[in-house]
């Protein structure tokens, strides 16, 4: 078999063609291949059979398996007299093309055009139902019945009429979708059938879905349950004295483009019932070019059931031509603008109208609101933009059987907060609407808005002061207040006049002048105030910490400053009118402007309450930093600064402000060694808890009650003042190297005049001290300074100069130096130059003319009196020989021995400016420990001693008028030894000696010097030599003897008592100078001892004697300091007297008490007094 004939064969296998007429069932295989069988011959079904059955694959879909019905083509169910007429098409899972007509078999009960399941038909011509032939209780057949059905309809689909009974319906079954672009109608018959009826439908309908007409009720075009309608058409009920519905049923979603209409009833001049819902839950949305006739009701339902219905009005859609009835139980749910009923609104008991303001704008002929019914109102609308918002309107007047049956709920509202709405009739009881209670002048007026978190509600309608008497809770008709955790926007310009309080959540603002004329504005922790770029006026702003407000590029406006303690963000503009706003809170997020203007006062204390912002000052500005403080911000305008707090402020470049700076406390430090800033202040004042430093200077005048302090990590340092100076008893800190003239100083230059009182402390900065010929220039004063004083306050010392601060002489006389010399010379006139002069050594200066400091006559008389205080003679500490011992009878010299002296010196320095005098007291015991002759006629004495002695001097410094204290405590040891030629009478030579070591703790406190401690020690060595003859005796008239003797003497001491090289805390360099001084003293001692005549041998208790010296110092005691000497002048030889007595108290104890003066050259002075005591066993 060729090619061409297998394929001739195919085609022919897949063509079920019938040439002519069938009658009888038939049965079609379908091939499951998705290829179509057409039928081509009309079929015609007997005895109530189907006229063609469709058998498919197994387990194929409707998509593969398809049945062409050819156009010309009739399918027709056969007739059953007695019974259900037969189908046109049987089957299932297949899809049909109908482009014929396919008709259900008359019967008693019509027959179903097409039955099945799983089906899909596209049908391009006709589908009837079979016609009821059994009157009263029979029906038509369904034009298509079946369970998940899909059908698209292009032509017409009809149940069938039944004349006695109940027609068919179009189309009936479960899940079924149908697009309807042509006609679905229901049968006619006594009840006319419905168009679409079943449950689980899915409608779209581009053209016309009816109810047939009926003598008595006319069908409903869509019945059942769970159905979808997308209506672009004409959906309506059939004609009959009761006509059909549009739609009824439960569970109902309507989308209406169309006409969804029930029929009209010329007798009631009305059109019949459009939609029944009879429960469940239901929508309907109807558009712009909808049309509903007839009325909507909600079926009532019993206890528990459900009922609901959502009616949404969207593009204000036309009116409903009808009413709306609510009935038991049931809810309706109405949302959209200008929803108009051309009917009534009733609401029956139980029954509920659930509307939200804004989104529902309802309108009617009457409204009535039975018994127990509700109405609930949803006043969550996020934009507030009319003063009220009509939710009802009536032609004819509301009714509400109870008002407390009208019940409020918001979700922006926080969880039982009282609400912000007030829903009610208005005065004419024809409109019901919600308003804010702002404006409610009944009673229920109220301003706060407590708004849930995460939720935002804008009020876009002006807020003006409530004036009514009547207020809600206390509110004073002109105050907000926001609270709740949400956000409250206000988007007009509103004109209240109280207080805002945001006490949680966010404020935005979204129009000018949003707040209104606020009097306060209150910002509680945790809440924000956002600006939103608008500006805004208010009297005062008080924010709690923990607040944010936030500029956003806004202005804001404060007639009365406040305090702010929360953060200020954001960029924009704070501007200070009036009175003072005090910022304590942490704004390091705002970038913009502070803006203080005239009258008002802006204050803060840390970098941080600035932010990074600009002020722009014309009124005060003040800083009030207690730690230090780098001021960044650009600060301008003619305002005034106040600095206060004990902190440190530095400034730099960006400090241009022009107007007064008042540094009331703490630091101003300006710029620094790189950078120095040139305040541009007109006029800055230092007050006396206040402090002035830094690198630069102020361009107008500076006045100074406080410290002006130009130090800094080394000298060199100039402040410049551009306008006058004004001293206030005030404070200038000056650092200074010592030296000579060209020392390196910091200095204050004043280009104006100079004229007050100013104190001046200038701390040394290394230097050794030298010579100064003009002095260090300090003070550079341009104009007139007759009426300044600067007045040094600290000494200054280095080395061995006190540098004063004194006026400049002459053509200087505006300036002011430190010298170490007492006086300034006068400039002179520029010398004609000379030849050139031959070189000649340089002179050793001087200290004649220079201020020499008074520590140093301390530190002499210190070193003096360690090595003079112990010093003593054979005679200081044995004034007496020989005497009877009261225990052994015996003439014996051993014994212990003390004496105490006292002394008084004055002398003065090598320079004649330091005078000194010292006072000092000693005490010194001891006790022979051996005795021996070596010969029977003379004796030799050894001995030991110990004493104490305190020296306490002060020097006065005769060019500077300083002063210094010394003090001296200090302890001795030592050994001595004597012998005598002739022990006795003691006539004849004599030899002592002896040795100590010493020590002592050295104490200086020169005038407003910090003290000076150091120790000194060493040992002193005498050596004493002398001669004893009687020169002559006479007898007096009570028989008693009188011997004269006379006495040379020589005595040679090495004092060798010193201390370590020492540097004063301010790094003077001391060094003592006069160690190894050798002290001779040459002289005579004569005395007169008298014998009683009872005993002559034995002397009488008293012994006057006097004694004459000349001692001879090698060298003198002094100081070096840094190099330069100070010493004792005429110490080296001084003339010394002596006068006194010797006696005895009782035979063991012997006493000598004497007194004696000592001068030398240059005013040296020194008295003493003794007593001595021995004690003799």
């Amino acid at each position: 078999m060729n090619k061409n004939i297998r394929i001739l064969q195919f085609l022919v296998s897949i063509i079920y063609s019938v040439q002519s007429h069938f009658s009888g069932a038939q049965t079609i295989q379908l091939n499951g291949n998705g290829i179509p069988k057409s039928i081509t011959r009309s079929i015609t079904g007997v005895d109530g059979n189907a006229a063609l059955n469709i058998s498919v694959p197994y387990k194929t879909s409707y998509t593969q398996n398809i049945l062409s019905v050819e156009s010309s083509i009739n399918i027709k169910g056969g007739t059953s007299n007695t019974s259900i007429g037969g189908a046109g098409v049987y089957g299932e899972n297949f899809t049909l093309n109908n482009n014929g007509s396919v008709w259900g078999g008359d019967g008693y009960n019509g027959g179903i055009a097409v039955s099945g399941n799983k089906i899909s038909i596209n049908n391009y011509r006709n589908v009837y139902g079979g016609n009821g032939l059994g009157g009263s209780g029979s029906s038509g057949g369904a034009g298509l019945s079946g369970d998940d059905i899909i059908v698209d309809n292009y032509r017409s689909i009809y149940g069938g009429d039944d004349v006695g009974g109940t027609g068919g319906s179009g189309v009936t079954g479960s899940n079924i979708t149908v697009h309807n672009s042509g006609g679905i109608l229901g049968g006619n018959g006594v009840n006319g059938g419905d168009g679409i009826n079943g449950s689980n439908l899915f409608i779209t309908n581009d053209n016309m879905i009816s109810g047939g007409y009926g003598i008595k009720q006319g069908g409903d075009a869509i019945s059942g349950n769970q159905i979808t309608l997308n209506n672009n058409g004409i959906v309506q009920g059939g004609y009959g004295p009761d006509g059909g519905c549009s739609v009824y049923g439960e569970d109902i979603h309507i989308n209406n483009h169309g006409n969804l209409s029930g029929l009209y009833n010329s007798q009631k001049d009305a059109y019949n019932t459009s939609i029944i819902f009879s429960g469940g839950y239901n929508s309907l949305d109807i558009y712009s070019d909808s049309v509903i006739n007839g009325d909507i009701k909600l079926a009532s339902i019993p206890v528990n059931g459900t009922n609901e219905l959502i009616i949404k009005n969207i593009n204000n859609a036309t009116a409903i031509n009808g009413g709306l009835m609510i009935g038991n139980g049931s809810s309706v749910y109405l949302s959209g603008k200008n929803s108009i009923f051309n009917g009534n609104i009733s609401i029956d008991e139980d029954a509920s109208m659930n509307l939200s303001v804004g989104n529902a704008n309802v309108h009617a002929n009457t409204i009535t609101l039975k018994s127990d019914s509700w109405l609930n109102i949803d006043t969550s609308i996020k934009n507030w933009t009319q003063d009220y918002y009509t939710l009802l309107s009536s032609d004819t007047g509301i009714s509400i059987a109870d008002n407390s049956h009208i019940v409020q709920y918001n979700v922006l509202l926080t969880e039982g907060a009282e609400s912000y709405v007030y829903t009610s009739l208005n005065d004419d009881d024809n409109k019901l609407i919600s308003m804010l209670r702002w404006n409610n002048t009944k009673g229920m007026g109220y301003g706060t808005f407590n708004i849930e978190k995460d939720a935002t509600l804008n009020i876009g309608v002006s807020l003006s002061d409530n004036l009514s008497p009547l207020l809600y809770d206390g509110w004073d008709g002109k105050s907000l207040t926001k609270s709740g955790n949400g956000t409250l926007i206000l988007s007009a310009t509103n004109n209240y006049t109280g207080n805002t309080e945001v006490k949680s959540g966010v404020l935005i603002l979204a129009a000018p002048d949003a707040l209104g004329r606020t009097e306060y504005l209150y910002l509680s922790r945790g809440a924000e105030l956002d600006m939103n770029g608008y500006p805004q006026t208010i009297r005062k702003l008080l924010t709690a910490a923990g607040s944010v407000l936030n500029i956003h590029g806004g202005s804001l406006i404060l007639n009365n400053g406040g305090e702010s303690a929360g953060t200020i963000a954001g960029d924009g503009s704070l501007n200070i009118n009036g009175g003072m706003l005090d910022i304590t809170g942490n704004n390091r997020n705002f970038s913009g402007v502070f803006t203080v203007n005239k009258g008002a006062h802006l204050a803060v204390s840390t970098a941080d309450n600035l932010g990074t912002a600009f002020v722009d000052n014309y009124g005060t500005l003040t800083l009030n930093s207690t730690s230090a403080w780098q001021l960044t911000n650009n600060i301008s305008g003619y305002g005034n600064v106040r600095k206060t707090g004990a902190g440190a402020l530095n400034i730099s470049d960006n400090a241009k402000w022009t107007g007064m700076t008042d540094i009331i406390q703490g630091t101003v430090i300006l710029g620094n060694a790189d950078s120095p800033v040139m305040l541009g202040s007109n006029q800055v004042i230092v007050e006396e808890q206040g402090k002035l430093s830094g690198f630069g200077g102020v361009a107008g005048n500076l006045s100074n009650s406080g410290i002006v302090d130009l130090t800094t990590y080394m000298p060199g340092n100039i402040l410049t003042v551009g306008g006058n100076y004004t001293g206030r008893n005030g404070l200038i800190l000056l650092q200074t190297e010592t030296g000579g003239d060209n020392s390196k100083t910091d200095r204050l230059v004043i280009k104006g005049n100079a004229s007050g009182r100013t104190r001046v402390a200038v701390t040394q900065a290394g230097g050794t001290g030298a010579e100064t010929l003009n002095g260090i220039e300090v003070i550079h004063v341009s104009g007139n300074a007759d009426n300044a004083e600067f007045i040094q306050t600290e000494r200054i010392t280095a080395g061995a100069y006190d540098y004063i601060l004194k006026r400049g002489q002459g053509i200087n006389s505006t300036n002011w130096y430190l010298i170490s010399r007492k006086d300034i010379p006068v400039p002179q006139p520029e010398a004609v130059p000379q030849p050139e002069a031959v070189p000649q050594p340089e002179a050793v200066p001087e200290n004649h003319d220079n201020n020499l400091r008074p520590e140093a006559g301390s530190y002499v008389a210190s070193i003096a009196a360690a090595n003079n205080l112990f010093v003593t003679n054979l005679y200081e500490r044995q004034g007496q020989e020989l005497y009877i011992s009261h225990m052994t009878g015996e003439e014996n010299e051993a014994g212990i021995w003390m004496y105490n002296k006292g002394k008084h010196n004055r002398w003065r320095d090598n320079s004649g400016q330091l005078r000194t005098r010292g006072n000092s007291y000693v005490v010194l015991i001891g006790g022979d420990i051996a005795q021996w002759s070596l010969n029977g006629t003379d004796r030799w004495h050894t001995g030991m001693m110990a004493g104490y002695g305190h020296n306490n001097n002060s020097t006065n410094a005769l060019s500077t008028g300083y002063h210094s204290e010394g003090r001296l405590n200090g302890y001795t040891a030592g050994l001595y030894a004597t012998w005598y030629a002739n022990d006795e009478t003691h006539n004849g030579s004599y030899l002592d000696s002896w040795l100590q070591y010493s020590w002592f703790d050295n104490h200086i406190n020169g005038e407003r010097l910090p003290a000076e401690s150091w120790k000194s020690k060493g040992f002193t060595v005498s050596l004493e030599a002398g001669y004893s003859w009687k020169a002559g005796e006479f007898t007096d008239n009570y028989k008693g003897s009188h011997e004269w003797y006379v006495q040379p003497q020589l005595q040679v001491v090495r004092m060798n008592v010193k201390s370590d090289k020492y540097h004063e805390s301010n790094g003077t360099s001391i060094e003592n100078t006069g160690n190894g001084n050798i002290l001779t003293r040459l002289g005579a001692r004569t005395w007169l001892t008298s014998k009683n005549g009872k005993n002559t041998r034995y002397a009488v208790p008293f012994r006057p004697f006097v004694e004459a010296h000349w001692l001879h110092n090698s060298r003198v005691f002094g100081t070096s300091m840094n190099g330069v000497s100070i010493y004792q002048d005429g110490a080296r030889d001084i003339g010394e007297i002596n006068g006194g007595v010797v006696g005895m108290i009782t035979p063991e104890v012997a006493f000598r008490a004497d007194a004696g003066i000592q001068l030398g050259e240059h005013g040296y002075h020194n008295t003493s007094a003794m007593l001595s005591v021995e004690y003799r066993f």
